[in-house]
């Protein structure tokens, strides 16, 4: 029994990582779990048919967000990621060299502000476009 306690306030612990590693990322965690079979069939029809959810998913619908946090931007990983890859597609023609160098300065500003605040899939986003332009991240 004690063995059984041991491994429940391990398991405990190491899914309140795994939420806390997705945050504020409730697409790639819904993703993440779903593609690791994380759920069992009785624990899935619940949520399929969760009252309550449903009342929720209906606001979401209806622009009526019931959540504090910010809203929802992309209905599945497929829309994030075309979004993502639209992001890095600049109309590189019409950009001279002062602008070059005012968005590389701007670039590397953000670059280092998401990196402080531990936002990598953002700092990853601006590296790529800052290669896809040929500019270049300062070194560390």
């Amino acid at each position: 029994m004690k063995n059984e306690e041991q491994n429940r306030d391990k398991l405990y612990i190491n899914l309140v990582i795994l939420f806390k590693m997705f945050k504020n990322k409730p697409h790639l965690l819904a993703n993440y779990l779903l593609d690791h079979d994380a759920f069992n069939d009785f624990f899935l029809e619940k949520i399929l048919h969760s009252k309550k959810l449903n009342e929720m998913e209906e606001k979401l619908r209806n622009d009526k967000n019931p959540f504090v946090e910010e809203p929802k931007h992309f209905n599945n990983i497929s829309e994030m990621k075309k979004h993502q890859l639209d992001i890095l597609k600049p109309a590189l023609n019409s950009l001279e060299k002062e602008d070059l160098k005012r968005l590389e300065k701007d670039l590397n500003k953000q670059l280092k502000e998401a990196e402080e605040k531990e936002d990598y899939e953002k700092a990853v986003t601006i590296r790529d476009y800052m290669m896809m332009l040929n500019l270049l991240p300062p070194k560390k």
